[in-house]
């Protein structure tokens, strides 16, 4: 089974992930987003749904989660 996920990283402690791309004040706010990023990579589904209004820190919870991928996974970018 191909995973995309890094195994050292564990769902329960997605919030709790430092990083200088994310304020841990939005993490922790947002937690079962993350949580919902993860379960994403990590099954086989095709299209990922994050809602909310402009500007509350979507794009930076997206780019915090790459860090939840496998250091082999090819990542394409487009803006």
């Amino acid at each position: 089974m191909v995973t995309f996920i890094n195994t050292k990283i564990n769902r329960d402690d997605v919030a709790n992930i430092k990083s200088t791309h994310i304020s841990s004040f939005l993490q922790l706010n947002n937690a079962s987003e993350l949580k919902k990023i993860y379960d994403f990579y990590s099954s086989h589904q095709q299209l990922l749904v994050l809602t909310g209004f402009g500007g509350t820190g979507k794009r930076l919870l997206v780019e915090h989660s790459l860090g939840f991928l496998a250091p082999n996974v090819l990542r394409l970018e487009y803006d």
